[in-house]
């Protein structure tokens, strides 16, 4: 039998989620997220298209007379779902005093996250579909291009870009057009025409039948819907005779969802004389509006963590939000940046901070550090150390030349109250002098701690001394111990603007 199909399985008035909005999310951004966190945007992607869905023009940026209107469905639909994703995360992450985490709770709350952000991305889709901004910019002869819509919505914006700028007319209650709302006069146009979404077809119908029969008047043609029924071949006949009775032209709608039909399949020269179908321009730039979403939903949602999660590191509680994982996520408190240090000439005392046993040497000259700092992961990008270490007193004095010029993180850099503790690999030349003309040269490394503090802001090195882990101290211990003996204080390098 002809169209044996759910009565919910299909949507309204959107680009159709598997034609379109899904693949969109897939090929452009479902690396970036978990193999579980994909299927709950896709549940977004394709809920927006189902009853009640369909009866949000805020979600589709339909009915909207001007640019105003156009701001005015962003605020209450895209803005929204991305403070209802924002603060699904705070609700999955936000602990409890006295509790460990619930990891369903979590795993809830991620789901309604992620699902928000589909329904964001569907609407932010829409847009080029349900809207005239292709066809004001064909008009211009021009090729249009994304419109500034992802993280915010200024009419005199759009409206400079696109002078009379407005989307389509769709309302699930209204007569078989798709043009209303029936109680309300049609907005007029230029043509003397009507604009609207677009004309009913199957998968509408089907859509349709799923929502309360009482709302619902002017399809009350239709059978009963029941909760098990189905689209019969009567019905599709009876909807397919309702389009071709339509008195609606394509070029008085503005839906461009459906690739071979209607206003979709019409055509346009672009400024180098290629032939496009509206379809696959709204497609076009659907899909490059796709990967523009990510950042503004990572900013929305790390901003509402810093402010609501203050306890936890928010860029880490949001990658756990997309991939999963350990959710304790401690806060990040140390640098980032460029920072250096120089000591023209240390004395004994500051020089037997640089090795371990003290006393080693007498002094140095020319000590120089320099570092690069990842405040994310809070670990080492890069940098070098050198200095002259003199054994005995100058002009006579054996010294080493150490030319570090490698440094790297060596184990997980540890996140403690009062600051970050971690381990530091220099690794370089060293070259031996002694007071008789001699010299030999040999590979060395050094180990040092990292020391950032949270209120201070200071970054210090301390020598890496071997009785900190064979005396089991705590890291809090170790901490406070190589502020004590550090040899550096390490100021940041300001970069000029």
């Amino acid at each position: 039998m002809l169209g044996l199909t759910p009565l919910v399985s299909r949507p309204v008035a959107a680009f159709y989620p598997d034609d379109m909005h899904i693949p969109a999310f897939r090929a452009q951004l479902g690396d970036r997220f978990s193999t579980e966190a994909v299927e709950w945007v896709v549940k977004g992607l394709d809920e927006s298209d189902y009853l009640p869905g369909q009866l949000r023009p805020e979600w589709h940026f339909d009915s909207a007379n001007d640019a105003a209107a156009i701001c005015d469905r962003w605020s209450k639909g895209p803005k929204a779902l991305l403070d209802a994703s924002a603060l699904a995360a705070v609700d999955a992450f936000r602990r409890v005093p006295g509790k460990p985490d619930d990891p369903a709770q979590i795993t809830k709350k991620r789901e309604e996250a992620l699902r928000a952000y589909g329904q964001y991305l569907h609407a932010i889709q829409d847009f080029y579909a349900h809207t005239n901004w292709i066809e004001l910019h064909v008009a211009a002869g021009q090729r249009p291009d994304l419109a500034p819509i992802g993280d915010g919505c200024d009419a005199s914006t759009l409206q400079s870009l696109a002078p009379g700028l407005r989307s389509g007319y769709f309302d699930a209650d209204t007569p078989p057009d798709f043009c209303g709302p029936r109680t309300a006069a049609r907005p007029p146009v230029t043509s003397g025409s009507t604009i609207c979404h677009g004309p009913p077809n199957a998968k509408t119908i089907a859509a349709l039948l799923a929502h309360a029969r009482n709302a619902l008047p002017a399809l009350s043609w239709l059978p009963a819907s029941g909760s098990t029924a189905v689209m019969s071949k009567d019905l599709v006949e009876k909807e397919q005779a309702l389009a071709q009775g339509s008195t609606l032209r394509p070029n008085a709608m503005l839906a461009k969802d459906v690739q071979n039909e209607w206003h979709g399949n019409q055509t346009f020269s672009l400024p180098d004389g290629t032939t496009m179908k509206y379809y696959d321009e709204a497609v076009r730039l659907a899909t490059l509006a796709t990967p523009e979403t990510f950042p503004v939903f990572q900013r929305w949602v790390v901003a509402k963590l810093t402010t609501d999660v203050p306890d936890r590191d928010p860029e880490c509680l949001f990658r756990v939000l997309i991939m999963g994982g350990d959710p304790a996520c401690p806060k990040r408190v140390g640098p980032g940046g460029h920072y250096q240090g120089d000591v023209p000439i240390a004395d004994e005392q500051v020089a037997a901070r640089i090795t371990y046993p003290p006393g080693f040497y007498k002094s140095l000259h020319d000590l120089h550090v320099d570092l690069q700092l990842d405040a994310t992961t809070n670990s080492v990008l890069g940098g070098s150390l050198s200095y002259e270490a003199f054994l005995d007193d100058p002009p006579t004095a054996r010294r080493h030349v150490y030319t570090l010029s490698t440094a790297e993180s060596v184990g997980p850099f540890v996140v403690l109250p009062g600051g970050i503790l971690g381990r530091i690999a220099f690794r370089g030349e060293t070259i031996n002098y002694y007071p008789d003309g001699g010299d030999s040269g040999s590979s060395e490394h050094g180990d040092f701690f990292l020391y950032a503090s949270d209120q201070a802001g200071r970054v210090v090195l301390c020598a890496d001394d071997d009785s900190l882990e064979t005396q089991a101290k705590d890291l809090e211990t170790q901490r406070q111990e190589c502020v004590a003996r550090a040899f550096i204080e390490l100021q940041p390098v300001q970069t000029a603007a």
